[in-house]
């Protein structure tokens, strides 16, 4: 059942474990297997979930259509519609969750006319079905289309309606979502942080306050979203006196303050109180933090919480990461520093971080580095005239001779 083209199939295994002889084989249930397939749609590892592909192959669970399923959701988060397809067609009598899963892959990979065909030709479409094909025209930008399907749906769940009313967000249409959740039979969290989302995005603020007072309860996340409409808006004593009234702060309660109050010199601050408070700190609040000393020239500051990262708390750092560092140095002055991050750090420099050495280096007078980030920079951006400029002008001043 579970299919990969011959050829393909035996370059990879080829590739990958020398000889078909050498393929491991999948331990734990077919429960697990699936587990792990999907841990590999949410992170998009391909490698790994070929391997596991390559194990069910050469195992006796070639034709479990639940693990066909599963590779097919997979392969589709991971990009490779093609492959989703031909184990999707592989499966013989197919039913419902197989086609919602194959229609969640065409919606993931922008197939409308595909997802459309395959849900005409669905044996026994359910909810789950109609919800792909509102989201699916949504995505594509058919409001008027999804708005159809949720009124032809023969029966409408709490799903269909939050949907729906996300879909009215989406196009600007607030009043209509403030209609369809009056309208809802039932409504729960997400109904409630969809709409105040939604006003919030719009700047009417004082309306999603209204809606957020009059939640029946409200858990974590109906809090974040209501300090991130504050501080999206400009609304930063509300923002903090909101966080400090939640009953239970989680990581994006912090990374939120810790963004919005960045401006008021405020972040280390409170980067600091989040760790007190026992919640470790993700790639996103360290990008924010480093970012911050950066602005703020605080360097010794921003290369103790870079080293923090792996030393404490076990996250390797980023190429966004290592560019607030090179940033930072170079900022200060420290431009042989900063170069020599630049060249070592384990990615390919990018034509932000070069440009931020060609801003230093100007600034600071530093010909040959200005002239060796400028040469970076055009390899990026050739259509970038400053840099060209910039290396004319040195080149005129008799700076740079042996350039160009």
């Amino acid at each position: 059942m579970i299919a990969w083209p011959t050829e393909g199939f035996r370059k990879i295994l080829t590739a990958q474990y020398g000889s078909s002889s050498k393929i491991p084989w999948c331990n734990g249930s077919v429960e697990e297997l699936g587990r792990r397939l999907k841990a590999c749609a949410r992170s998009k590892d391909l490698d790994e979930g070929r391997r596991l592909h390559s194990s069910i192959l050469a195992s006796n669970l070639r034709h479990c259509k639940f693990l066909a399923d599963h590779l097919v959701l997979m392969y589709g988060a991971c990009g490779e519609l093609q492959q989703a397809l031909e184990i999707f067609a592989s499966i013989p009598n197919l039913d419902t969750r197989s086609c919602n899963i194959m229609l969640n892959v065409y919606n993931q990979n922008g197939r409308l006319k595909e997802a459309k065909l395959l849900f005409d030709q669905a044996p026994l479409p359910d909810t789950v079905s109609w919800n792909s094909m509102i989201t699916a025209y949504a995505q594509n930008g058919y409001f008027e289309d999804a708005r159809l399907i949720f009124k032809s749906m023969p029966e409408r769940t709490l799903v269909s309606w939050n949907t729906m009313i996300a879909v009215y967000c989406q196009f600007s249409c607030l009043d209509e979502a403030r209609l369809a959740f009056d309208r809802m039979p039932q409504r729960h969290v997400v109904s409630w942080s969809t709409v105040i989302t939604g006003l919030s995005h719009y700047g009417r603020v004082s309306e999603a306050r209204e809606l957020f007072a009059s939640m029946p309860s409200r858990d974590v996340t109906a809090w974040n979203i209501m300090t991130s409409a504050y501080e999206q808006n400009g609304f930063f004593q509300e923002a903090l006196t909101t966080f400090r009234e939640m009953p239970v702060r989680d990581l994006v309660s912090w990374n939120a303050m810790i963004k919005a109050h960045a401006p008021a010199g405020k972040a280390l601050f409170l980067f600091r109180m989040m760790n007190l408070a026992g919640v470790a700190p993700d790639r996103v609040a360290f990008a924010t933090i480093l970012a911050w000393c950066s602005h703020s020239g605080l360097v010794n500051e921003a290369l103790t919480e870079f080293v923090s990262m792996r030393a404490d708390f076990g996250l390797t750092p980023t190429r966004e990461h290592y560019c607030c560092v090179v940033d930072i140095l170079a900022r200060s002055g420290q431009l042989d520093t900063a170069e020599e991050v630049t060249d070592k750090m384990p990615f390919a420099a990018h034509g932000a971080t070069w440009g931020s050495l060609l801003a230093a280096s100007t600034f600071y007078e530093n010909d040959d580095l200005a002239a060796r980030a400028a040469e970076k920079i055009v390899e990026f951006r050739p259509e970038c005239g400053s840099p060209y400029v910039l290396v004319a002008n040195l080149h005129a001043a008799g700076k740079r001779q042996d350039y160009i």
